[in-house]
């Protein structure tokens, strides 16, 4: 299954038009912190060191607004998104509230009605979206809690202490222990399984392992049965530390970001390494759209993320600050997208047909005419983003 076609980018970047806008209106901008999608895939949030920025579907500018935070969460139904501990209107960028927290907002419920954050002695607080107010709060007994990860569903938080991680339930109570402990760590979409990759000092030598200032490490990627805390696979010998662990909206493929570099794609039925890129530099997040054709990367300043088979275009003031790739640009993967798109039977048929066929030009089309009416801006983004991948091959 692997390929170098898997590789592929798209080198959809921020180009002329906001170079443009962020000329005229925020000239100091240097960086892009943290990207998020909006649910329904019509909108990116884009995160800087003073400003937030919303982009559409094709990357054009929306809106933004001056602010000096860090952390972005959309809420599961769109109509908020979380910056730090402030709360805005998503389609105004107003402030709603602000909560009292000790740290950022780490998740949105489900139900987009409160968030979850830690609260005064390291406890962890669960608040509500409107007004900021504290409504639950899980003691953790005085711990340092140093990684917090609210459930799917949010019955559950996965909670990493100073000396292990955990399951609590939302009394508090300690529903297991994950061995090994982990540091990122990243909720299937369905909430079935637990990612987590921990580093170990090994000896010299040892097979797999890097060599990390006058030492020996074993980087390993766990995944965890969420039923029983069990792991049900590893993936040890990385050579570089994922810090940001992201699965696909329909947990067939999971992507690792590494701060040095290296990003991981692997698929998730028995964790074989599917795709990846090397000497990217340094990423400071990724992002996969909610239909799951696009993966949005952000690299620190002056550091591209270079593919030799694959075009890209690097925006002069962000400095290639901000890719898209297409992690499966396969057949199979379009399929996928066509499935999350949800679209009405005539529709999704027709395309599936195309697909089978391998005629992307025509797929190409018949999405395009349908875009805005029977298929959504953000799934056919996604489709036409990956029938293209398909056709570059």
């Amino acid at each position: 299954m692997k390929k170098a076609a898997l590789l592929l980018m798209i080198g959809i970047f921020l180009s002329l038009y906001l170079t443009t806008f962020i000329a005229a209106q925020e000239p100091a901008i240097q960086s892009i912190e943290y990207i998020e999608w909006r649910p329904d895939g019509s909108e990116l949030a884009v995160l800087t060191q003073n400003s937030l920025l919303i982009l559409d579907e094709d990357f054009q500018f929306l809106r933004t607004v001056s602010l000096d935070e860090t952390g972005l969460h959309w809420s599961p139904d769109s109509s908020m998104i979380a910056v730090g501990r402030t709360i805005l209107n998503a389609n105004t960028l107003a402030v709603v509230t602000q909560v009292n927290s000790e740290t950022n907002i780490v998740n949105w419920s489900e139900d987009s009605l409160s968030v979850l954050a830690l609260h005064a002695g390291h406890n962890i607080g669960v608040f509500d979206a409107q007004n900021g107010t504290l409504i639950h709060s899980i003691n953790t007994n005085g711990r340092f809690v140093d990684g917090l990860s609210w459930s799917p569903d949010n019955d559950f938080v996965a909670v990493k202490y100073s000396s292990h991680a955990a399951i609590l339930d939302m009394s508090g109570n300690e529903i297991g222990v994950l061995q090994p402990t982990f540091g990122s760590f990243a909720w299937s979409t369905d909430g079935q399984r637990m990612a987590g990759v921990d580093i170990q000092e090994v000896a010299a030598g040892t097979a797999g392992s890097i060599d990390t200032a006058g030492s020996s490490a074993l980087i390993t990627l766990h995944i965890w049965d969420s039923s029983n805390l069990q792991v049900s696979h590893t993936i040890s010998g990385l050579q570089a530390y994922p810090s940001y662990l992201r699965w696909s909206p329909n947990g067939k493929y999971l992507i690792g970001g590494s701060a040095s570099g290296p990003v991981y794609i692997w698929e998730t039925q028995n964790f074989e390494q599917i795709g990846g890129m090397q000497d990217t530099g340094s990423i400071r997040d990724v992002e996969i759209s909610p239909f799951g054709g696009r993966a949005a990367i952000v690299y620190r300043p002056s550091e591209h993320a270079p593919v030799s088979s694959a075009p890209e275009v690097i925006d002069t003031r962000f400095d290639g600050m901000l890719q898209i790739i297409v992690p499966n640009p396969t057949k199979f993967g379009l399929n996928d997208v066509l499935t999350l798109c949800d679209l009405p039977q005539s529709s999704s048929e027709s395309l599936a047909v195309l697909i089978e066929n391998d005629d992307m030009d025509n797929f190409i089309t018949q999405v395009q005419a349908g875009r805005g009416t029977t298929i959504s801006e953000g799934c056919a983004a996604d489709l036409i983003a990956v029938a293209e991948a398909i056709q570059a091959q």
